[in-house]
Order: structure tokens, then C-alpha cells, then sequence
């Protein structure tokens, strides 16, 4: 049963949180975004031009054809009758192929219309064909869900093409509108970065975040090729992989990363056995190299992510992320068409979105009240209250 403090907590009013990640935008990205646009603004023009000149064919080729169809049906009559009163037989003659000629001349105007019209139209397929190349995002939404009641607890709107950085604002805005922190978080794979995984670090939250391989192995996604990196099994203590055919694979060097966001860094460590793949009769199948490496990343933060995610409690609660948030997503695409918004800019795309929220938690509300037994005067008192 869920209390009243709870309850007053669920019904707290979403305030729209200040894109921070657009400031950070680089010059670089912000070039490639504008040539883009310049781009697509061309084909758009060209496309629009290709349009009207198939159009454009295609009705004077019609118009021409239809005026020599009725020239040739409608001149015979007065030139046969002065043909007649000159006694000119010449004309008689002419008269006898010019319906056939006026005809031809009628044909091959309506049919070079029709071929300019698919001209016209095959180099719009290739101009919009080409669009695609231009293709952008335009918003990228991130959606916090609260398991239990499975309600929308916060929902940000930001510019970022991929998900990596994005956890620590809708975290966030969901501890700012809920007036207290999240026991466990769980995200997809995308969100483990060191980034993210210290913020949850410092605040005390839980992570229930896979790693690629612990989330295809839980939606049961592996590759046909029994070679590939999946089927390599890691042996924590003995800090060593073993190959599908059950040699192993030790330590071979160990480098710093690339340094990610925030200034953290990963080891990097190789882990390899030159003489196993010399002798292996199936090294073609498993690499093209002269043997094998396999590259692990390694940071304390990580580490501790990707054990606690080994363990079934782990696994437990990574699996009611599918009902929630992932659930949340299929709604508003059929439901809200959250996809293809109809307003333009930042600021208008959250907006809306915080009305898709507030309606979607209203109908949830009113589920749980019927559900829970709660008294609905009480809900309806704290929606107006809002």
C-alpha cells in the first residue's frame, strides 16, 4: 500500500532542468551540424525543383497531344469542302494522312511527356536517395521510472546524439522532484562510463549497470561464429581468458586508455598466447592476425559495476528495467508519436515532453488508486493543489 508521503512525493511537479550539455557542444560538431543543414537545404530545393519540371512535362506533353488529336479530328471537314470547290486533288491526297499524321504527332507528345515525367521522377529518388546520407538527430529524451509504481520520476531533453553522459541529470531531476535518492539505479549497457559510474559512486546510490557481454548474454544475444569474443571465458583469479578450445590466454601488456570525460581513465590489458594460435587448427576461423589478442578495459569503478551485476541479485533487479522504462518507450511512441514532435527547439521539445509525462502519470495515478484502494478525493484535492 502506498502512503500518503509517497504518494505526495509521486504527485510533485516536474520542473524543467536547464540543458547543461549544450554549452559544451564543440565547434567542431557545431560545423558539421550546420553544413548538414546547408546540404539538406539544397536537395530540398532541388528535389522541389525536379518535382515541378515532372509536372510540368508531363501536362504540356498532355495539353500538346490533346491539340493535335482534335486538329486532327476536326480539320478534314472545311479543307475537304474547299478541296471539293477547287476540284484540287492534291489536297484530297494530303487530307487522306494527315488524321494518321496529326495522330503521330499527338502520340509521341503525350509519350515525351511521360518520359520527362519519370526522368523528373527518378532524379527526385536519387535527390531524396541522397538526403539520407544528411540524416541528424534532433532530441535525444532520457526517462527516469521509479519500478514500483512505474511512474515517470524525471525526463530531460538534451541534444546529445548518444546516451553516455546523460545519467546525472535525469538522476538528478528525479531526486529534485521526488525530495530524495534512488536505493538502485539501473541503465542499459551505453551508461557505464566512468563518468556516470562515479556520480552514482559519490551520491550512494547502487548501480545495476551491464556490461555489453553480461547484456547480450541476458537477452540471450550471441554471435553464430563460436570464436567470437562471447565465447572467450574470464577467469578472474587466475586473471587469465580461455579460448573455445580451452587454451588459455595471459596477460600480455597492460596500457592507460584514452582518457573519457571527467578525466578518468581505464587500464587497458592484452591478453594473448602467440604459441597456442601457431599450433590451433582452427586459427583462421578466429582471427586474421598471426594470433589472437583479446583487450579488456579495467577501472575500480567498472569492476565493481560489472561483479555486482555477476551476482543474481544483481541480475534480478537489471530485468525489471524491461518492465518499466523500456515499457514507457513503446507508449509514447504509439500513444504520444513522442518521435516525430511537432514543435521546434529545445526548450518547446521539453516542454512538451513534461506534458506527456504528467499525462501519462495521471493515468497511472488513477490506476494505482484503484489498484491500492486509495481515495480518490485525496488524489484529485493534490492534482489541483499542483
Amino acid at each position: 500500500m502506498i502512503q500518503d508521503k509517497e504518494l505526495d512525493a509521486l504527485l510533485t511537479t516536474f520542473q524543467p532542468v536547464e540543458p547543461t550539455d549544450s554549452a559544451e557542444f564543440m565547434s567542431e560538431f557545431e560545423k558539421r551540424l550546420n553544413a548538414i543543414d546547408i546540404a539538406l537545404a539544397y536537395h530540398r530545393a532541388e528535389v522541389e525543383r525536379a518535382r515541378k519540371k515532372a509536372v510540368w512535362a508531363f501536362a504540356t506533353g498532355t495539353v500538346a497531344g490533346l491539340i493535335l488529336a482534335i486538329i486532327a479530328l476536326a480539320l478534314p471537314s472545311p479543307v475537304e469542302m474547299i478541296a471539293f470547290s477547287i476540284h484540287s486533288r492534291f489536297l484530297l491526297t494530303f487530307l487522306e494522312y494527315v488524321p494518321y499524321v496529326m495522330m503521330f504527332f499527338c502520340a509521341t507528345s503525350i509519350a515525351f511527356g511521360i518520359i520527362e515525367f519519370m526522368n523528373r521522377s527518378e532524379e527526385m529518388e536519387n535527390l531524396l536517395a541522397e538526403m539520407k546520407k544528411y540524416e541528424k538527430f534532433a532530441y535525444n529524451v532520457q526517462v527516469c521510472t521509479d519500478t514500483e509504481s512505474k511512474m515517470i520520476c524525471g525526463i530531460n531533453v538534451v541534444q546529445y546524439p548518444t546516451d553516455h553522459y546523460q545519467l546525472p541529470a535525469v538522476v538528478e531531476q528525479s531526486i529534485e522532484n521526488l525530495q530524495k535518492k534512488p536505493v538502485i539505479v539501473s541503465a542499459d549497457c551505453i551508461y557505464g562510463t566512468l563518468y556516470n559510474l562515479y556520480y552514482l559512486k559519490q551520491k550512494g546510490i547502487s548501480v545495476r549497470i551491464p556490461t555489453s557481454k553480461q547484456s547480450n548474454n541476458a537477452i540471450g544475444k550471441k554471435s553464430e561464429n563460436k570464436y567470437a569474443i562471447e565465447y572467450f571465458v574470464f577467469d578472474e583469479k587466475r586473471n587469465v581468458f580461455i579460448c573455445p578450445e580451452k587454451q588459455e590466454l595471459t596477460q600480455d601488456g597492460i596500457y592507460d586508455a584514452q582518457m573519457q570525460k571527467g578525466g578518468f581513465v581505464k587500464k587497458k590489458i592484452i591478453y594473448s598466447n602467440y604459441q597456442a594460435c601457431k599450433d590451433c587448427p582452427n586459427k583462421s576461423k578466429c582471427t586474421k592476425s598471426q594470433h589472437r589478442t583479446i583487450t579488456r578495459y579495467v577501472h575500480e569503478l567498472s569492476l565493481e559495476a560489472e561483479q555486482i551485476m555477476n551476482t543474481k541479485e544483481g541480475q534480478e533487479d537489471y530485468k525489471q528495467r524491461s518492465r518499466t522504462v523500456e515499457a514507457h518507450n513503446g507508449t509514447f511512441i504509439q500513444v504520444y508519436n513522442y518521435d516525430r514532435l511537432q514543435v521546434v527547439g529545445l526548450e518547446k521539445t521539453q516542454e512538451v515532453m513534461f506534458k506527456i509525462a504528467a499525462a501519462y502519470n495521471t493515468i497511472r495515478l488513477f490506476n494505482i488508486t484503484q489498484k491500492e484502494g486509495i481515495d480518490l478525493s485525496y488524489v484529485i484535492n493534490k492534482i489541483q493543489s499542483i
